[in-house]
C-alpha cells in the first residue's frame, strides 16, 4: 500500500512540475527593457528621449520608465540603476 502511495504521489508530482514548466515555456517573455545608469545632468525626460522609439508619445514613455521603476518622484541621482522599456 506504501508503495502504491508513492508511486501516485510520484506520478502527481511529475506532471505538476511538467505542467508548471510547460507554462513558464509558453508564457516566457524575455526582458523588455534595459539598464542603464543614471549620469549627472540625465532626467527621466531626457532618457525617454533618448532610449524612446520616436513612434511613441514621449510622455507614455516616461510613464512607462516610471512605473517600470516603480519611481515616486521624478527625481533621479547619478549613479541610480533605472530600468528603461525597449519599444
Amino acid at each position: 500500500m506504501l508503495s502504491m502511495t508513492v508511486i501516485i504521489v510520484f506520478i502527481f508530482s511529475l506532471l505538476y512540475l511538467l505542467g508548471g514548466f510547460i507554462n513558464i515555456v509558453e508564457g516566457y517573455e524575455p526582458n523588455k527593457y534595459m539598464e542603464i545608469y543614471v549620469k549627472g545632468g540625465d532626467t527621466i525626460w531626457g532618457i525617454a528621449r533618448k532610449y524612446s522609439s520616436k513612434a511613441i508619445d514621449i510622455r507614455e514613455s516616461i510613464y512607462k520608465i516610471e512605473r517600470l521603476n516603480k519611481l515616486e518622484s521624478f527625481n533621479i541621482r547619478p549613479g541610480q540603476l533605472i530600468k528603461v522599456p525597449i519599444e
